[in-house]
């Protein structure tokens, strides 16, 4: 599960594995692609909190 604030909707909705359409990985973590409660196609980055890197990432999704 993690969170996302949709840009279609303009809500912050909780998301389920069962919503993801699409995982890969980037520099800062993985990009989840993934279709929100009210039907838009979102995608987003859930972060690599395991690097142990003190550097600032990009993290447009939160883990639940």
């Amino acid at each position: 599960m993690f969170t996302h604030h949709c840009t279609a909707c303009e809500r912050r909705q909780l998301m389920f594995v069962r919503q993801i359409t699409d995982v890969a990985p980037v520099t800062d973590g993985l990009e989840v692609s993934f279709t929100c409660w009210c039907g838009a196609e979102q995608t987003g980055v859930l972060a690599d909190l395991t690097a142990g890197s003190t550097n600032a990432v990009r993290r447009d999704l939160v883990a639940a």
